[in-house]
This record gives C-alpha cells, structure tokens and sequence, in this order.
C-alpha cells in the first residue's frame, strides 16, 4: 500500500497565503495542490482540513481528522516542505517516546500527494496527538493574574518540561535546545494538565556539542554559552527552561527583549541571575546559577532530581498549591 489516497484535494499553497503570510518565503516552492487524504495503518484514512495550527521553518501543522474511526478525532498533520526534512527528527523522537508523559502520542507518518502543472512530487507527514493551547498563550492569558499565581503556573510548567527534557537527555541523548514557549503545549491528561514537547527540528546528540544556525534563532531564550558561540551541553537546555518560567512569570514578556537581536544578547549578558529571577523564589535563581556552569560535555548530565528539588521546594512556597503537587491549569486553559 502506497500510503496515498489519490482522491480528495486541498489547495495547501492557497491555504499558505492567506493563513500564514510569513512563510511564504520559504514556501516557494511548493505551490499546487495536495492530496486531502492520508492513510495511516493506525487509523486509516487521515482527512487534512485548512486550519493551521502553526508553522516553523520547514514544516506546516494543520489540523486532520481520523475519518475511519467508529468515533472520528482530530489529529494534528505535520507536513515537511522539503522530500525530507521538517519531519525526520520528530519521528525518530516520538516514535521512541511514544506513550510516554509529556509527549505527543505518535501515530504515524506518511506520505501526501502533490502537483504542480505536470509535475508530482510528494510531501512527508507526520500523524500525532492534537494538543490543547501552547505555553506562549497560556503566558499571554496570565498577564493579568496576580504575580503569585503567575509565578505558580511558571513553576509547574518549568516542572514538566523537566521531565520531557531529562527522557531526551537519558534516553535519547539529544539535547532539544528549541525550548520556548511556543515549543510547549498543554494535553489534558486524565485529570491534570501536563506540558508536553514539539518541534524537535533543532535537537542535537549530546556527544556533538551543538551547531547553531542563527537564521532561525530565537535569541531571547538562547542561553550564555550559546550566544558566547561556545560549545553547547545538556544544561543548556536547564537554562532555556529558566528563561521558560522567567517568560511566563512576566506574563509573556523577557525583561531583556529588545527589537535588535544584538541588543537582546547583550542585555541578557549584563543581567545578574538575582535580576533574571526577579519575580521566581530564590530556587530558580539557584537552578540558573547551576546551569550556567560546568562545561558541556557528553558526561556533563545535569542533576536532574536535584533541580527537580528546587522547583518543588519552590512550589511548596507558594499558597494555593496543589497538595499532591499536581499541575491545574483548568481555569486558564
């Protein structure tokens, strides 16, 4: 089986234009039209519908809809721009970590027919589990909450994606370094909510140290040795989760953002951890300090429980928490 259905069209490079102008860049070229349908052995047939979820730089996230099944779901279709990238790494990824927490369930991939004129080619897709809001609008939904509840929600988040990044760092050995907050989303899994991680296009082998391609950079969660051009290591990543909370506990907003990436760097550079942190406890301010040292090497694993201690002991500060340390997003999500 050839994995395509040949029947049913959506015009993805209309689609492109009118709901996300600002790839049309890197989109060029692939223009035409593209088979609506995708089987996948797990579900069957996989209906591609026009709602975007998002973009990144070489991959497209609309919504689907497993059609064959006796109770149809939406899914959520991953599309590579290229023959091969924008999909590869988060096979590999999921398809290890499928099943477990703070991981979107993996279905399958595929491939979906396109045409051009006279030419066809195809376009790698990936079938995965669609989630609830990202942490960038859970972020944006908190602006206005009290600073304490903010700082709660910061802390519950850092703490999951923990766990995500600590099952890489064991399991995997790669190193995710994308972490912001539009690379987390949030699942409701059973009664709480838990933070899980996408988009692994820029994950790297631990061994390797890391390569940075600064086209695509964001810088405000770019850690010290990363914009210092230094090798890059697992604590990295303890230090993008930092900044992950810090951007949450503002309410969606760096206290060194700047217009000019530069100036963002420099900022960030010449902000002692004390100011960093200013509105997370004393914990988080200790996490940071942690992170940023040592050197980054294959042996340099963070100290994950002890880190996970500190943002325990952190929420253990905070009234209103949980007693059984679950996460509960309800109210804002």
């Amino acid at each position: 089986m050839s994995g395509l259905v040949a029947f049913g069209i959506v015009t993805l490079w209309t689609l492109f234009l009118l709901e996300t102008n600002d790839t049309v860049s890197w989109l060029s070229s692939t223009p035409g039209e593209c088979d609506s349908l995708v089987h996948i052995n797990m579900l069957g047939r996989v209906r591609i519908t026009k709602r975007v979820l998002g973009a990144g730089a070489f991959s497209l996230v609309l919504v689907g809809n497993a059609i064959d099944r006796a109770e149809p779901f939406d899914v959520a279709v991953k599309i590579g721009m290229t023959e091969r990238a924008g999909i590869d790494q988060d096979t590999r990824i999921l398809s290890a970590l499928n099943g477990t927490s703070n991981f979107p369930i993996y279905f399958g991939t595929s491939h979906v027919r396109c045409q051009k004129g006279p030419r066809i080619y195809t376009r790698p897709v990936l079938i995965m589990e669609l989630l609830g809001d990202s942490v960038d609008s859970l972020a944006q939904a908190l602006e206005f909450n009290k600073t304490s509840y903010r700082v709660q929600k910061a802390l519950e988040v850092g703490r999951g994606v923990l766990d995500g990044v600590e099952k890489l760092h064991r399991n995997l050995g790669l190193v995710m370094h994308d972490i912001y907050a539009r690379n987390i989303v949030l699942s409701r899994d059973m009664d709480q909510v838990v933070p899980k991680l996408i988009d692994f296009g820029e994950s790297f082998g631990i061994q390797t140290h890391g390569t940075v391609d600064y086209q695509y950079l964001n810088r405000l969660y770019t850690s010290i040795r990363e914009d210092n051009g230094d090798p890059l290591g697992p604590r990295d990543d303890l230090e993008r989760i930092v900044y992950l909370m810090v951007y949450v506990a503002h309410g969606g907003r760096m206290p060194w953002f700047a217009e000019d990436g530069d100036l963002v760097v420099s900022n960030k550079a010449s902000m002692p951890p004390s100011e960093v942190c200013r509105f997370l406890p004393n914990e988080i301010e200790q996490i940071l300090v942690y992170a940023r040292s040592g050197i980054a090497v294959a042996s340099d694993l963070p100290n994950y429980d002890h880190v996970r201690d500190l943002i325990d002991r952190a929420l253990s500060g905070i009234s209103g928490v949980l007693p059984d340390g679950v996460s509960n997003f309800s109210n804002v999500v």
